[in-house]
């Protein structure tokens, strides 16, 4: 998939909402100099994303937050969900680089195959955002009646807390089995 796609892509998303879940990505761009794939690799160490999760810098990195809102009223005599509410933000960080006279020829020529397919790993662990967002909706859009609303928030709350449960540790799964990208070609020429 060229870069251009995948930022045609990501532009629609913007505006989009999948199977009830609406998502708002961003592309955050980190600017970096050298002539060598050496130097290229230097500064996104220095000034790449921070990983939280590991302390380390990254080339790209993808972070995601899920957001829910609902509302509740007694129907019945019980306390039910109404008006289910997720939105799921997106931010992808990749770095930017402009050749220079000086740089590495194969470098320049291979700078756009890199970050498409630095990209394409990303939108990976963006898959695993969007299945963390629909898991959450499917809890709220099913959590069982209560019989008194003051239960309700706190309950519904947890669910979706719950929810949430392992969809970091797909993350990390991913970047291990991926080896953060490097089996699906991101390297440097």
């Amino acid at each position: 998939m060229s870069i251009m796609m995948i930022a045609i892509l990501l532009a629609a998303a913007a505006a989009e909402s999948i199977d009830g879940v609406k998502i708002n990505d961003r592309i955050e761009r980190y600017a970096i100099a050298g002539d060598t794939s050496r130097q290229l690799i230097r500064q996104m160490n220095q000034l790449g994303p921070l990983d939280h999760t590991t302390g380390k810098r990254m080339q790209g990195y993808l972070a995601w937050n899920v957001f829910w809102n609902f509302s509740y009223t007694m129907q019945s005599g019980n306390c039910v969900l109404t008006d289910v509410d997720v939105r799921l933000d997106v931010v992808i960080t990749l770095p930017e680089w402009v050749p220079s006279a000086r740089s590495d020829a194969a470098l320049e020529q291979g700078w756009p195959d890199y970050v498409a397919r630095l990209t394409e790993h990303e939108e990976g662990h963006r898959a695993i955002a969007i299945r963390a967002a629909k898991s959450v909706r499917d809890v709220l859009r099913t959590t069982p009646s209560r019989p008194a609303c003051k239960e309700m928030d706190s309950f519904a709350n947890q669910a979706a807390q719950a929810a949430l449960q392992g969809y970091a540790q797909a993350d990390n799964e991913y970047d291990r089995l991926t080896r953060h990208g490097e089996t699906q070609g991101v390297r440097l020429p």
